[in-house]
């Protein structure tokens, strides 16, 4: 790196920010930004590679439109913008790397209200340009201890709340379905049902608080790094780098919970038919609003087969 660009001066007539405030090259620290290098902190720069990695993995595996063509935007923004505050640890790119950031969520919290209420990106597609052209300007404005923790505090917990939903959803879908199962089969398929419906209810919550798991681990890196605790200042493990790629990822999780995830869908599949082991597809709310069994299903049709046999042997005739 040192080769292409020149070792200092690169970011002169920027306005220093903390540089000690993390753990890397914190026994490096030089406040004037003249002599700055061209990366005060290499390991928290290039970590920044797996938000733009991340944004990049739905516009390659799944559909590309307007909601996936937003959540790699404000992916490439925030790997960007956290790349050049990590490089130069200046007060210019802290605040597009923290406005950035509120962006970054905001797409996450639109992602999750268009899979539970049904809204269009189209509509709130204004709202994000809205939130992307403001933020540079109403950044500088919010002291960054307070406030800032507030507002992303909030989106986080929007995002829980969509999650929620969603999940209780899935949960609902899965118990209906299960118990609808089994009044078809029959008694003796009781406990099988109710095992596979633990598992799958865990299944579903493990894949919703997997995400949480990864942020909290991020969060106790964040604070040990900020707090100097086990701090190697040269050291190429350096605990904020941990923290830009597990939220990275926990991000992506997030970002394709909710696009599998519409609440109209899973609720409309909630009563779906129930395939029968002979293949013949027995519908869940017949069934319970009659409640026949199996076996009268079976009888049903035997009867009707036998009539059509009968009737063609006397046609026959």
């Amino acid at each position: 790196m040192e080769i292409i660009l020149p070792k200092e001066g690169q970011w002169a007539g920027l306005e220093s920010h903390h540089c000690d405030e993390f753990c890397e090259n914190s026994d490096k620290c030089d406040h004037s930004m003249d002599e700055r290098p061209t990366m005060q902190q290499p390991v928290n720069a290039y970590s920044n590679i797996a938000y733009i990695w991340c944004g990049v993995v739905p516009m390659v595996f799944f559909r590309v439109d307007l909601s996936t063509t937003m959540y790699f935007c404000s992916s490439a923004l925030l790997g960007i913008s956290s790349f050049m505050y990590h490089a130069s640890i200046s007060r210019l790119w802290m605040n597009l790397d923290s406005s950035s950031m509120y962006t970054y969520f905001a797409v996450l919290v639109m992602h999750g209200l268009c899979s539970v209420f049904g809204l269009s990106w189209r509509c709130l597609c204004p709202i994000f340009v809205a939130i992307l052209i403001a933020m540079p300007f109403v950044r500088p404005t919010i002291p960054f201890s307070r406030e800032t923790e507030k507002i992303i505090y909030g989106q986080v917990l929007a995002i829980t709340v969509l999650s929620l939903v969603l999940v209780l959803a899935n949960i609902y879908k899965i118990v209906n379905q299960t118990f609808a199962r089994t009044r078809s089969q029959g008694q003796h398929t009781y406990f099988a049902s109710i095992f596979i419906l633990l598992l799958q209810i865990f299944g579903v919550i493990s894949v919703a608080l997997f995400p949480g798991l990864l942020c909290a681990i991020a969060t106790v890196g964040w604070n040990n790094d900020r707090e100097k605790r086990w701090c190697r200042p040269n050291s190429i493990f350096q605990w904020h780098a941990l923290w830009h790629a597990l939220t990275a990822i926990a991000s992506l999780w997030v970002w394709i919970f909710f696009d599998r995830n519409r609440l109209k869908d899973i609720l409309a599949t909630s009563g779906h038919d129930v395939m029968r082991y002979d293949g013949h597809a027995v519908p869940c709310k017949k069934d319970l609003s009659k409640n026949t069994s199996l076996d009268d299903s079976i009888d049903d049709s035997d009867q009707l087969r036998d009539e059509e046999e009968g009737a063609n042997h006397f046609n026959s005739q």
